[in-house]
């Protein structure tokens, strides 16, 4: 008896058929296919159990209620003397936590300022949550700030897509927000609207072209969820560590780790479904009493003529990074001025990024932050 078929020699001969052969290799082959499969299987679990014994929690855990009534429990860590000075609190969008933030943490207990980071539920070693849960922030958020025990008002430092986090939450509790400090904040859904202005796509275009590119973004995490985690393989999904400046090396490993986790690509999969909504968070008036600064990244010229020849653009296509950079910048640069005192910091140095401020180059931000905040 096969695992898949019962197969017979031929009545009339004691030499197996060809056809017998062939079933026979076939049938061979499928039974190495599903043990491997199976040993894919126990790979995934073991890595990802053997990991988490490896990297035990590093922070303490808030215990506390959303307002519809839910328990809620968060992973955070709080660093750094209480010395009597405002205390920032990291930020991020749904898909980023605790260990995106050990950088800036590092550097700013070494700064001797305070530091609160932390896994959003959904995250890391907080509760899951429902997949839509991440877009009701506003449920939960006030709760946990205050769960922290920690002394308010603070300097809430958003990076890219957690502005818009900090942002409502400085207009519905100003009394817990001493300042904003924007770290690369784009506008809303800048990747399509800039593209949109440059060519002059009319709506329709404008709505097919945003559908085709998260249906292809919808493609990648649905394979990574249902191969690379269960068989433990996200790591060819994800390529080495990238180099960095300051980042400590000693974290690089247990980061890494952080984005094979299961939680971290179904939050990203599901943050997808709201990801071209603009929601309009700029248009609120802030509280004047609370300074916006913005350290934001603003290319030479120079630098993107040169990405362009290294890249083999086109004109049209070095013209549009170029539009692109000028456009944003502006915006960014405007942002200061929803508040009274904003300050612009410009990162013009060619390595600058989305990434650089957290993952690159967490020293760099965290001097920006105490020239803001000596």
């Amino acid at each position: 008896m096969y695992l898949f078929i019962k197969l017979e020699s031929n009545p009339e001969s004691d030499e197996p058929t060809k056809g017998y052969k062939a079933l026979r290799g076939i049938n061979g082959t499928l039974k190495w296919l599903a043990l491997a499969f199976i040993i894919l299987l126990c790979n995934g679990s073991i890595v990802s159990g053997a990991y988490y014994l490896k990297y035990p929690a590093r922070g303490v855990f808030a215990h506390f209620k959303s307002n519809d009534g839910r328990d809620v429990k968060v992973h955070y860590l709080c660093a750094g003397p209480s010395n009597g000075k405002p205390t920032f609190m990291f930020e991020a969008d749904a898909s980023h936590g605790l260990l995106d933030f050990l950088g800036l943490q590092v550097w700013s207990t070494a700064a001797g300022r305070r530091s609160c980071i932390w896994d959003k539920p959904g995250l890391g070693y907080s509760d899951y949550m429902l997949y839509n849960d991440w877009g009701r922030i506003d449920s939960y958020y006030h709760n946990f700030i205050t769960a922290m025990n920690e002394t308010g008002p603070f300097i809430f430092v958003p990076w890219g897509g957690g502005a818009s986090i900090v942002y409502n939450y400085a207009i519905a509790h100003p009394e817990m927000v001493n300042a904003l400090v924007f770290l690369d904040v784009y506008p809303e859904n800048v990747e399509f609207l800039v593209p949109k202005i440059f060519y002059g796509w009319n709506e329709t275009y404008y709505q097919e072209y945003m559908k085709n590119d998260i249906n292809g973004r919808w493609g990648t995490f649905s394979l990574i969820n249902g191969l690379g985690l269960p068989w433990g393989l996200v790591t060819f999904f994800l390529g080495g560590n990238s180099p960095n400046k300051s980042f400590p090396e000693e974290y690089l490993a247990e980061k890494k780790w952080y984005f094979e986790q299961d939680k971290t690509w179904t939050t990203q999969k599901m943050f997808l479904y709201n990801y071209t909504k603009i929601t309009g968070y700029l248009n609120q008036t802030l509280t004047q009493s609370i300074p916006l600064h913005h350290i934001y990244t603003n290319y030479t010229e120079a630098k993107l003529n040169a990405d362009c020849v290294k890249q083999n653009l086109s004109q049209i296509k070095c013209d549009e990074k170029l539009f692109f950079n000028k456009w944003t910048s502006e915006a960014k640069f405007n942002m200061t001025k929803l508040s009274l005192g904003g300050k612009a910091i410009e990162c013009t140095a060619d390595d600058c990024s989305l990434g650089y401020y957290v993952n690159d180059d967490p020293k760099y931000t965290i001097e920006k932050l105490i020239e803001l905040f000596p």
